[in-house]
């Protein structure tokens, strides 16, 4: 697996409380010795905001969108929509590389997350950890042995991502269908939020683990970005405490990549969807 390169063209979205984007900006840029940080003014007065940072991000071939904020709901809707991974920081939250934790679902995008953790860690000298959540319609006691099996799945997943025996810690959580609070959204349990009981798991094993950075995959091509956001990923990132660095597969659009190759030859737009 290659561990050299992280990020080396990075666009800081900064406003009136920045210090921290800068901050961290920083951070990221001292892992690479070639690495530029670019900035765009953030204002949320602004209308067309979040469409003229990725556009920005775009022209200016960013491969980091670094974004703080009091609330996670402008950096969650850009890692959906953004040409490259983004990294929310909360405000008043320091980056930290001390302990990464990576959800796995077996997926191309989690592999993908799984390298970016370990480069980091290797960067910096961490610790990364992956977690994979039982999520079928059993209950986790009927599983018996499972468990281990799906443990040695996860190990077994993570050597064939990262080319290498796991050197981290891998876990396997039980889906807690509780945490998500039925009274407070109105709906049945029938009509609950599409995996928002699983981003609230991996939450509950963020803040247990004391996760300093969460690295979550993300599909990033117009509907299946829409699915795995709206089900997981969205959440996750307006649920944790912890920043999150929200990538994508090399060579994968983004919806807004998605709207401008569709734009540029609607017929070929079709075909590869």
């Amino acid at each position: 697996m290659e561990t050299t390169a992280v990020f080396k063209r990075i666009l800081a979205a900064t406003g009136d409380a920045s210090s921290g984007v800068l901050t961290a900006a920083g951070q990221m840029k001292a892992l690479e010795a070639c690495a530029e940080v670019d900035t765009f003014h953030v204002d949320g007065r602004q209308t067309g905001l979040l469409d003229e940072l990725l556009n920005h991000a775009a022209d200016t071939r960013a491969d980091l969108l670094l974004m703080g904020g009091k609330t996670h709901a402008l950096a969650s809707r850009a890692a959906m929509l953004a040409p490259c991974p983004v990294l929310m920081v909360p405000d008043g939250m320091a980056l930290s590389f001390d302990k990464i934790l990576v959800p796995v679902d077996f997926s191309d995008s989690s592999a993908e997350a799984a390298r970016c953790a370990i480069r980091l860690a290797d960067k910096t000298g961490g610790d990364w950890r992956a977690v994979a959540v039982e999520c079928t319609d059993e209950l986790w006691l009927d599983w018996k042995d499972e468990p281990d099996k799906m443990l040695n799945q996860l190990q077994s997943f993570i050597e064939a991502a990262t080319g290498r025996s796991p050197v981290g810690r891998c876990m396997v959580e039980p889906l807690n269908r509780s945490v998500i609070a039925v009274d407070h959204t109105g709906f049945s349990p029938a009509h609950r939020i599409e995996g928002a009981d699983i981003a609230s798991t991996i939450a509950q094993v963020a803040k247990r683990e004391k996760a300093s950075l969460m690295v979550v995959g993300t599909r990033g091509r117009s509907s299946a970005a829409l699915i795995l956001l709206g089900s997981v990923t969205e959440h996750l990132m307006q649920l944790v405490s912890c920043p999150v660095l929200a990538v994508k597969q090399p060579g994968h659009l983004s919806l807004l990549g998605a709207i401008r190759e569709k734009l540029r030859n609607p017929e070929a737009a079709l075909a590869a969807n």
